[in-house]
C-alpha cells in the first residue's frame, strides 16, 4: 500500500538589483529543506543545478531521519535554472528523483518539487518545496542605497548576502525599519515637497500608504507590539514626537515642548521610547521616556555636547548605544559610536576613527553586535562591530553606492 507524505516548505530566492559601475553580487545562494518520514530509506542525496548559460553545479546534501537539507552556492542569476534532487538507498541505488525549474532573480518564486520513486519496489512519493531555511538565518537587515540614481530600500542577510530590492521610485526612499515579525518595512519617500510614509510587504512588494501626509512624518519606527508607529513631525511648529495607531488610524502626540525632538525608537520591551533633542544652548542630548512620553530623562546626566540616535540593548536594558561627537576621542566634525552603562554612568567608546563618521547605529537582535553607517570621504557604507569594539567588518561598501540607514531585526 502506498504511503503518501505531503511536504510544504518555501523557496526564497532573493535577487540583487544591479546597477552599472556598482559591483554587486550576480548570484544567489539557494538553500532548502525537505522533510521526510523516518521510514523512508535514503542514505545519501545530492542536488544538481544546470542551465544552458551556466556551468552545472552540484552539492552533497545532509540526510537525517526526518530531513534532507543543503545549499547550492553561487547559482548565477538567469532564467530556466533546473534543480534536480537525487536520492540513494543503502545499496547506493537511485531510489527517488525530482526536478523543478526556476528563474534566479530579485523575485522570490515558489518551486514545487516531487520526488518520485524510480525503483519498482519503492512505495513512497515525497512532495516538497525548496526552502531557504536549511542554512540561512531569519534575521534581516534593511538599508537604502543610491544604486539607481535615487535611493531605494533593500534587504539582505546579516552577513551581507542575499540582497533584494524592495522599492523603486523617482523619489528617495529612506529610513527603512523592519516590522517586529520581519514581514513589512516602513520607510519615508521624498520627492522634494516633504516626506510620505509607506509600508512595503517584503514578499509581495505591495505598498500601503500610511495616512500621515498632514504631519510630514519622518523617521517612522515600529512599536514591538506592531500596533502602532512612532515618528517625529514639525506639525506644531517645533519638531515633536507622535504615535500612529495602525488599527484606528489615529495620531497621538507623545512629547511636545519648545525644543526639537528627533528619531524616536521603542525599547525592546516597548515600555520606553528613546530619542534625542536639540536644546536651547544648541547642544544635542539623548533621552529616554516612558512609552506614553512621560518622565523624559537624560541618558547621560553629566552632559555631553552632542549625543544622537540612542538605542537600548536587547540583551541588557542598562546599555544604551548612541552616536556622538565632542567626546575626548572625537572632534566637533566627527561622529563616533558610544555605549552608556546606566547602572554605572560609564561611557564606553565603541569605535571612533579619525576623519570618519560612524553614525546611525543599531543593535543586532541578540545585542552582541552593532550595525552602523560609515561615511569616509563622502561615500557611505554599512559595517558591523562586536559589542566589545572588536571585529569591525564591512557588510557592504560599494564605490558611489552610498549604503545608509541600516536596521537589523
Amino acid at each position: 500500500m502506498k504511503k503518501i507524505l505531503s511536504i510544504m516548505t518555501l523557496l526564497l530566492l532573493f535577487g540583487c538589483f544591479e546597477q552599472e559601475n556598482v559591483p554587486l553580487p550576480n548570484y544567489q545562494n539557494v538553500s532548502f529543506t525537505l522533510l521526510k518520514s523516518s521510514s523512508i530509506e535514503i542514505s545519501r542525496a545530492s542536488c544538481r543545478v544546470s542551465a544552458e548559460d551556466m556551468d552545472t553545479l552540484t552539492a552533497e546534501l545532509t540526510v537525517t531521519e526526518t530531513m534532507i537539507s543543503g545549499q547550492i552556492a553561487q547559482v548565477p542569476f538567469g532564467n530556466d535554472r533546473t534543480f534536480e534532487i537525487f536520492c540513494y538507498d543503502n545499496d547506493q541505488m537511485l531510489n527517488y528523483y525530482g526536478s523543478a525549474t526556476a528563474d534566479i532573480n530579485s523575485i522570490a518564486p515558489v518551486i514545487n518539487v516531487i520526488l518520485y520513486p524510480v525503483q519498482s519496489y519503492a512505495t513512497v512519493t515525497i512532495n516538497g518545496i525548496f526552502s531557504n531555511e536549511g542554512s540561512s538565518t531569519e534575521e534581516k537587515v534593511v538599508f537604502t542605497a543610491n544604486w539607481s540614481g535615487t535611493y531605494d530600500v533593500y534587504m539582505m542577510d546579516p552577513d551581507g548576502g542575499n540582497i533584494r530590492q524592495l522599492t523603486s521610485s523617482e523619489g528617495n526612499d529612506t529610513y527603512p525599519q523592519l516590522s517586529p515579525d520581519r514581514s513589512k518595512v516602513s520607510f519615508q519617500r521624498s520627492y522634494g515637497n516633504g516626506p510620505l510614509c509607506f509600508i512595503v510587504d517584503v514578499e509581495t512588494l505591495e505598498l500601503d500608504t500610511v495616512d500621515l501626509n498632514a504631519y510630514s512624518a519622518q523617521c517612522v519606527s515600529w512599536h514591538p507590539s506592531e500596533n502602532y508607529l512612532l515618528f517625529h513631525s514639525n506639525y506644531y511648529g517645533t519638531c515633536d514626537i507622535f504615535k500612529y495607531d495602525l488599527s484606528t488610524e489615529t495620531v497621538t502626540p507623545l512629547i511636545v515642548d519648545d525644543v526639537t525632538n528627533w528619531v524616536p525608537v521603542s525599547s525592546p520591551d516597548g515600555e520606553h521610547i528613546l530619542f534625542y533633542s536639540k536644546m536651547s544652548d544648541q547642544s544635542f542630548r539623548a533621552y529616554i521616556a516612558n512609552a506614553d512620553g512621560t518622565n523624559p530623562v537624560l541618558i547621560n546626566p553629566e552632559g555631553h555636547a552632542d549625543e544622537r540616535l540612542p538605542h537600548m540593548c536587547p540583551a541588557d536594558t542598562n546599555l544604551i548605544l548612541f552616536s556622538g561627537r565632542n567626546y575626548s576621542v572625537t572632534s566637533y566634525s566627527q561622529f563616533g559610536l558610544f555605549i552608556t552603562d546606566r547602572s554605572t554612568g560609564d561611557v564606553f567608546n565603541l569605535i571612533s576613527t579619525s576623519g570618519v563618521n560612524e553614525s546611525w547605529p543599531d543593535w543586532s537582535p541578540d545585542g552582541n553586535q552593532v550595525i552602523y553607517e560609515r561615511n569616509s570621504g563622502g561615500n557611505y557604507g554599512i559595517y558591523i562591530i562586536n559589542r566589545d569594539g572588536t571585529g569591525n567588518t564591512a557588510l557592504i561598501d560599494t564605490p558611489g553606492g552610498n549604503e545608509k540607514y541600516p536596521h537589523w531585526r
